[in-house]
């Protein structure tokens, strides 16, 4: 199985909203995410489904994504996602999903936390999971923690450059 990971793109600044799980994406995040998206298409990715946060900004980065490659890619919450939830139960959540490709979209520290516990057992990240970037990690079966190797990673610039900012 191959699981994409994928933070969220820039947000409204925190305590410009009563509640913090209401922050939408900036215009700046849209723009940045569309491009990123466009850059997972060109790669061919096909996760399904593409499970989401249930914090706004994550629900807006995971509706890019899925418009981006196409809008046939399921949508699903998952409270596992919101911030404060350990690796541990996102690892053990993602070894439930069934298909060949599965896609998470939410926050930092938890994501860096769940591609380090995928491929070293262990929670100390190894990768930088800036805003809108994007890491694919393989396993052989279902994800488990120690048992993954990561196919790529690449933040945003790495998309923009391939691109070209302005696409």
């Amino acid at each position: 199985m191959r699981v994409y990971v994928i933070r969220h793109a820039a947000a409204a600044q925190r305590g410009a909203y009563a509640n913090d799980n209401d922050r939408p994406l900036t215009g700046d995040g849209i723009a940045r995410m569309k491009r990123v998206a466009k850059g997972l298409a060109a790669l061919g990715i096909k996760p399904e489904p593409i499970y989401t946060s249930p914090l706004v900004r994550a629900k807006e980065t995971a509706q890019i994504v899925a418009k981006a490659l196409g809008g046939g890619a399921a949508l699903e919450e998952a409270d596992v996602l919101r911030p404060g939830v350990g690796a541990s139960e996102v690892v053990t959540f993602l070894a439930e999903a069934k298909g060949d490709e599965a896609a998470i979209v939410g926050h930092e520290p938890q994501l860096g936390e769940v591609v380090a516990l995928m491929v070293t057992g262990k929670t100390a990240p190894i990768v930088d999971m800036k805003k809108a970037a994007a890491c694919a990690v393989d396993f052989e079966g279902a994800p488990a923690a120690g048992k993954g190797v990561i196919a790529w990673h690449a933040v945003p610039a790495v998309f923009e450059g391939l691109l070209g900012k302005k696409s």
